[in-house]
C-alpha cells in the first residue's frame, strides 16, 4: 500500500470557505473514485478537492504548504478514457495514476482527470516546475494537459456520476512521480533554453522603428514593434513567438517590468488562445535572465 497523501476538501466552487484536511493512500483514493455517487445538481455545487494542504485550510496560492499529487486534466474528448490513462502512464515512464472521467463527459466523448502521486511532499514552486516537465512529455506524446493544473492551489471538482450516467474510472499501478528531480531537470532545461535564446538574440538585434519622423519613447517604440509582430497561435510555434516578443521588450527596448507587462497583455489579447498572466510573467522572467547573461558577456 502506498503512503498516505494529504488532500483538502472544500464545500464547493461558489463558497469554498475553509477546507477539511483528509489523508488517503492511492488505493483508498482509487476506492473512493470507484464508489462515486450520482449527483443531479449543478456542477458548481460539487465539492472541490485539492491534493495540497493550506495555511489555515484556506485555499489560496500563497497559502500552499505542501502538495501530494499532480492533477492532470485532459479536456480533449476521447472515446476510450482507459486507453488515454494508460498512454499517460506509459509516456511518463510507467507511473501510478488514479483517474476518472469528468462531470461534463458525454457518451463516447469523455473528458478525463487523473491524479499523479508524488514520491515526496512538494512545495508550490517544485509542483509548478514539475508540471512543465510532465506537460512537455505528454505534449510530445500527443496529449495536451490543461495548463491551469500548474497552479498549486488548483481545486478539482470531486468525482461524481452525472445525470447522463456517463462515468469511468481506473487505477494504474506503478512508481510515484519523482517531483523534486523532475523540477530540478525542468529548471536546468529552462535555463539552457534561456541561454540559447540569449545568444541568438545577441546576434539578431531588433530594428527600432521611427514614429512620426523621429524617435518616440521606448514604450511607444516597443508598442509599435509588437503591434506588427506575428501573433502566437497554439501548435504553430506559439511559445517561440511569445518568447520573441518578451525578448524584444526586455532586451531591445529595455522596458521596466510594469511597461513590459502592459505591452505583453496587449499582445496576448491578439493571440489564439490568449496567454495566462502566469505564462506572460514566466516569459518576461526568462527574457530578463537572458538579458543579464547577454549584459555580462558584453562587458
Amino acid at each position: 500500500m502506498s503512503p498516505p497523501y494529504k488532500f483538502t476538501r472544500f464545500r464547493g466552487a461558489k463558497q469554498p470557505g475553509n477546507g477539511v484536511r483528509l489523508e488517503m493512500c492511492a488505493d483508498e483514493l482509487a476506492d473512493s473514485v470507484a464508489s462515486a455517487g450520482e449527483f443531479n445538481g449543478d456542477k458548481l455545487d460539487l465539492p472541490l478537492i485539492c491534493p495540497a494542504t493550506f495555511a489555515d485550510n484556506y485555499r489560496k496560492l500563497d497559502g500552499v504548504e505542501t502538495l501530494s499529487m499532480l492533477p492532470i486534466d485532459v479536456d480533449v474528448r476521447v472515446e476510450d478514457p482507459a486507453a488515454l490513462a494508460d498512454a499517460i502512464s506509459r509516456a511518463l515512464g510507467g507511473v501510478e495514476l488514479v483517474w476518472h472521467t469528468t462531470f461534463s463527459s458525454q457518451p463516447a466523448a469523455y473528458k478525463t482527470h487523473a491524479f499523479l502521486p508524488y514520491d515526496e511532499p512538494a512545495i508550490a514552486a517544485d509542483h509548478t516546475a514539475s508540471w512543465f516537465a510532465v506537460a512537455g512529455i505528454l505534449r510530445r506524446a500527443g496529449i495536451l494537459a490543461d495548463p491551469q493544473c500548474k497552479d498549486a492551489s488548483r481545486g478539482m471538482f470531486t468525482w461524481a456520476i452525472p445525470p447522463n450516467g456517463v462515468y469511468a474510472h481506473g487505477h494504474i499501478l506503478g512508481a510515484p512521480w519523482p517531483v523534486a528531480r523532475a523540477a530540478a531537470l525542468e529548471r536546468r532545461h529552462a535555463a539552457s533554453l534561456a541561454e540559447s535564446r540569449a545568444a541568438k538574440a545577441a546576434r539578431a538585434p531588433v530594428r527600432v522603428p521611427r514614429i512620426g519622423g523621429r524617435h518616440a519613447s521606448a514604450f511607444d517604440r516597443a508598442r509599435a514593434w509588437v503591434a506588427k509582430a506575428d501573433i502566437a497561435i497554439q501548435k504553430h510555434d506559439g511559445s517561440g513567438k511569445l518568447w520573441r516578443v518578451a525578448r524584444a521588450v526586455v532586451q531591445d527596448f529595455r522596458l521596466n517590468d510594469s511597461d513590459a507587462m502592459t505591452i505583453m497583455r496587449e499582445y496576448s489579447l491578439r493571440c489564439d488562445p490568449p496567454w495566462s498572466e502566469y505564462e506572460l510573467l514566466h516569459k518576461l522572467n526568462d527574457a530578463k535572465k537572458a538579458r543579464v547573461s547577454v549584459d555580462k558577456d558584453s562587458r
